[in-house]
């Protein structure tokens, strides 16, 4: 498997920085932190304010490797990184 570019690995450290953001505040609210889960429009917008991801087709292509390599998965609403994605 080839190594994450730039944008990839921008695109998964952001993902995995919401995962956190998320997690904390289920713990903080007393909630167990395995319920965090992360929108996919939410993903998408924090991406695409970041310096590498100029534009929707970037974010796709990325989306697409993710998919492809099994780094995450997609329901309709939720993106959840998959267990070799979170190293």
């Amino acid at each position: 498997m080839h190594k994450l570019g730039p944008i990839q690995r921008a695109a998964l450290e952001a993902l995995k920085g919401l995962y956190r953001e998320y997690r904390t505040n289920l713990i903080t609210g007393g909630y167990p932190p395995d319920g965090a889960r992360v929108m996919r429009r939410v993903w998408w917008e924090e991406c695409l304010y970041m310096e590498h991801v100029e534009n929707p087709s970037t974010m796709a292509r990325v989306e697409r490797s993710f998919l492809k390599r099994g780094l995450i998965e997609i329901d309709d609403t939720y993106v959840m990184l998959k267990s070799n994605g979170l190293g």
